[in-house]
């Protein structure tokens, strides 16, 4: 999980975009279609799915995907099928979870820098602190 503070919301529609500031330098946006009884300044843990990591190993421009965070690939586990990559940003560590063909075709390796994205749809808040 990811400590987050809210900085921004954003409600029409009963659809709300969040933004969250990790530091001073990552921001993450969340879109809920449930009611968020949050308010800026209020502090969380952010969640989202392994799977729900894609990596890339250059800045992907002009994408719908805006959470980014260039990140360190600490491990690498390579499957027959699915491969399993922990990441680290300063000391928050994640995994994602790709195809082995996906892994191979990037030639991820231990101690790549890589860059790790995550749909607004696909973080979540687990915790309220």
């Amino acid at each position: 999980m990811i400590k987050a503070i809210v900085e921004k919301i954003i409600t029409f529609d009963d659809v709300s975009l969040v933004k969250f500031s990790i530091d001073e330098v990552l921001v993450l946006s969340m879109l809920s279609l449930d009611n968020v009884n949050l308010k800026p300044k209020d502090k969380v843990k952010l969640g989202f799915k392994s799977s729900n990591v894609s990596i890339s190993k250059n800045k992907i421009e002009n994408f719908s995907i805006k959470n980014e965070i260039y990140c360190k690939i600490i491990d690498i586990q390579i499957g027959k099928i699915l491969s399993v990559i922990l990441l680290r940003y300063k000391d928050i560590e994640f995994e994602s979870i790709i195809t082995s063909e996906s892994a191979k075709s990037l030639s991820l390796k231990l101690n790549d820098m890589v860059f790790a994205y995550i749909k607004s749809t696909s973080i979540y808040i687990s915790e309220i602190l």
